[in-house]
């Protein structure tokens, strides 16, 4: 990705108030990571619908972030745009006890960061595929 070919959620807002008013809704608990815009359109069919735009890359989200990956090499991430994870896989097989995973996954969400890195380097500081890391 570049930014320069990004379309960035302002945008997206923008191109929309052409046509409709949008009302801020935020978040929705259990909806994943987008924010939720009411659609007032009177006398189209698009008249009180939302739009969901997730823009991780242009507007972080991450106060609101409630998701972790769990690899499928057994890697708990807390954020997809970073490679630090803990090896639940390795807890699971040295027999550790259940206080011992509850630790590991302890320590990867205590690990989560205040803001991604999506818009530094061209993307992000992830250097693995999206279908490894479960994004």
């Amino acid at each position: 990705w570049g930014s320069d070919t990004c379309l960035s959620a302002r945008e997206i807002r923008d191109t929309l108030g052409v046509y409709y008013s949008l009302e801020p809704e935020g978040f929705r608990s259990g909806k994943g990571p987008a924010r939720y815009w009411r659609i007032k359109g009177p006398g189209t069919p698009a008249d009180g619908h939302s739009i969901g735009i997730i823009s991780a890359v242009t507007e972080c989200f991450c106060d609101a972030c409630n998701r972790v990956r769990l690899t499928a090499q057994g890697g708990l991430r807390a954020c997809l745009a970073d490679d630090g994870e803990v090896d639940l896989r390795a807890i699971l097989r040295s027999g550790a006890d259940p206080d011992q995973l509850v630790a590991g996954v302890r320590q990867a969400l205590w690990g989560k960061k205040e803001s991604h890195a999506f818009d530094i380097n061209g993307g992000g500081v992830t250097y693995k595929q999206m279908v490894s890391i479960g994004g």
